[in-house]
């Protein structure tokens, strides 16, 4: 696991020598309090569509469970499954930051670095859904030109629609037809 942005200036205000950097760390065999804690920072995020630490123990084992820390102390958390009619592409869970370290380029450093994972996990490009209104995380996936491919009503439940988006350079050219595998 690498450092997350590579020197990517995380902080314009700060001399480069005392910029912030991420680590990003996997958590494979997360202890019972450590998933206390993150499913309560995933409900915090995502209010009741949130991940339960069982949840979170499945993605632990059976996905990738990623904690991207500042100075040792934690800012955001990502979970990420890989689909199973297209393994090229890995399902993004769930991708926050915290709102204490919001607006200092951390979330994109953090989606940087696990796009530049992706060929180490054997896979070409990332699948999310994004809330319509959530206009930063759109912002910041069409940084990275993330396209959207279809609108979901109710995808959480009543009243929780989302826009199901893919970055997926390999098929940039390709049409999706009927969302991500038709």
């Amino acid at each position: 696991m690498g450092r997350l942005g590579k020197g990517l200036d995380l902080n314009v205000s700060q001399p480069p020598e005392a910029q912030p950097h991420l680590i990003l760390r996997r958590l494979k065999h997360p202890e019972p309090a450590e998933l206390a804690l993150l499913a309560m920072l995933d409900r915090e995020a995502f209010g009741s569509t949130g991940l339960s630490e069982y949840d979170l123990a499945l993605m632990a084992h059976a996905g990738v469970l990623l904690v991207a820390e500042e100075a040792q102390v934690r800012v955001g958390a990502c979970q990420l499954m890989r689909m199973v009619d297209d393994p090229g592409l890995l399902w993004v869970v769930g991708l926050y930051i915290l709102p204490g370290f919001r607006h200092a380029r951390r979330g994109r450093a953090f989606l940087g670095e696990i796009v530049s994972l992706l060929p180490s996990w054997g896979a070409r490009g990332l699948v999310l859904t994004v809330h319509p209104n959530n206009e930063v995380a759109r912002r910041l996936y069409r940084h990275f030109g993330f396209r959207r491919v279809d609108s979901l009503p109710e995808f959480y439940g009543q009243g929780e629609e989302r826009e199901l988006l893919i970055l997926d350079p390999a098929r940039e050219s390709q049409q999706v037809v009927g969302g991500i595998n038709g």
